[in-house]
């Protein structure tokens, strides 16, 4: 019997359909016949006792770029319906935590998956410290010097925030690493309010997740070897030969120092591209002066850049992994090539070759007093000479301030359309 379903969810456009379980869940639930609706959370409303969403009939194929396709917008009364899909990611924020609330008031024939008290009363980092024997050692808090101590006895560890998702935030800290305070003044600002979870660092992660496949077919008995005598008269029968042990699996090459330098380096380039480039990080890096008159920190200029982003958006990722970057670091892969920096102060050096404007020898004879007496005379040394007052200073400030505005809206718009195009 066909089923109404309807999916609460984050946006279909924005979705990774190679590796969604939602979509999956959708193209499961089409191949068998239901029929499917999608709404966005922002779109439930309860009046009345009556919960309803503004949604549209949906369609899913499983083409990349054209994977899915909706009907005309409809008023969804989700208490006729048979299943609601509750299926958006976090942040397990209050506005998260309201829709649970108002789909817990549907009638009791409707299946709403997962049921949202449940949803609501287990976060699953907090759920996952019910069972200690099967995780590594770990602390909820937000206290920096718990933070410290906690690092201060295990070493390496992980900083995350305790309600993402999709491995976004995931930072590995070593003991010695300088970044901690940096990261935790960001992951402050981000997450106003709300504890980290920190781990002991586990080397075996890198290995990745492995989970047995039983195969579909059984595997065929083995063959009896060929030509076996049979036992002679009051012999015992020879035993059946042993089957080979499977190899074991190679262990994995340790990460050398040079290949984990390479990695880091990947990943910074990476942030910064993501960012806006070389350009924008710069631009970042001379940030204007607090009302104190004090230079803000390197930390806090990431957090002002990063605010009014969602953690799980590539660009607040890239914004964290920037914060926690020494700044030495930062300018060394965000200086420009050494021919776009233009001549050094002092001169540097002359250049061989190059002739005056007009196209005659250029004169590199000292002017003597006679002859700059005579400009003087003339006004034409005046002309060369501004002198800049406090207002046209001023006035300098505001252009070059708008110039940067501008030319920082029009990164971060582009960039909003590159990640849009790239499925973000």
């Amino acid at each position: 019997m066909p089923l109404t379903v309807a999916f609460q969810m984050d946006p279909i456009e924005r979705i990774d359909i190679g590796g969604d379980s939602t979509f999956a869940l959708a193209l499961e639930a089409q191949a068998r016949g239901h029929k499917l609706s999608y709404y966005l959370p922002k779109h439930l409303a309860q009046r009345d006792g009556k919960i309803t969403a503004r949604g549209h009939a949906l369609t899913v194929r499983n083409e990349r770029g054209n994977h899915y396709g909706l009907g005309g917008e409809e008023m969804l009364d989700l208490g006729k319906l048979d299943v609601v899909m509750l299926r958006q990611d976090p942040p397990f924020d209050m506005g998260y935590i309201t829709t649970t609330h108002m789909l817990e008031r549907l009638p009791k024939r409707v299946l709403v998956v997962n049921d949202p008290f449940f949803v609501r009363n287990s976060p699953e980092k907090i759920f996952v410290t019910e069972f200690p024997d099967l995780m590594p050692p770990t602390l909820i808090s937000s206290d920096p010097t718990a933070i410290r101590a906690f690092r201060d006895e295990f070493g390496d560890i992980i900083v995350k925030p305790l309600y993402g998702n999709g491995g976004a935030g995931v930072f590995r800290i070593s003991g010695g690493d300088e970044n901690l305070v940096a990261l935790l003044e960001l992951f402050e600002e981000a997450f106003r309010g709300q504890p980290f979870i920190v781990q002991r660092y586990l080397p075996e992660v890198r290995k990745g997740d492995t989970a047995p496949v039983q195969p579909s077919t059984p595997a065929p008995p083995p063959e009896p070897a060929a030509d076996t005598p049979p036992p002679a008269e009051g012999e015992a029968p020879a035993p059946p030969p042993e089957a080979a042990a499977p190899a074991p699996a190679p262990e994995p090459e340790p990460v050398s120092e040079v290949d984990r330098s390479a990695r880091v380096q990947a990943r910074l380039v990476a942030a910064v591209e993501r960012v806006g480039g070389p350009e924008a990080v710069r631009e970042a890096l001379s940030p204007p002066r607090r009302e104190d008159g004090q230079t803000m920190k390197w930390s806090a200029v990431c957090c002002e850049r990063a605010e009014g982003l969602k953690p799980g958006d590539p660009v607040f990722q890239a914004w964290v992994r920037l914060a926690a970057t020494p700044v030495r670091e930062v300018k060394a892969v965000t200086q420009p090539p050494r021919e776009d920096r233009g001549p050094r102060r002092g001169g540097g050096g002359r250049r061989e070759g190059r002739g005056r404007q007009g196209g005659g020898p250029r004169d590199d004879r000292p002017a003597g007093r006679e002859e700059l007496a005579a400009l003087g005379r003339d006004g034409a040394l005046r002309r060369q000479v501004r002198i800049i007052g406090l207002e046209d200073d001023q006035k300098d400030k505001q252009d070059r301030e708008e110039q940067r505005r501008a030319e920082r809206d029009a990164k971060r718009k582009a960039e909003a359309e590159r990640l849009s195009r790239l499925g973000y």
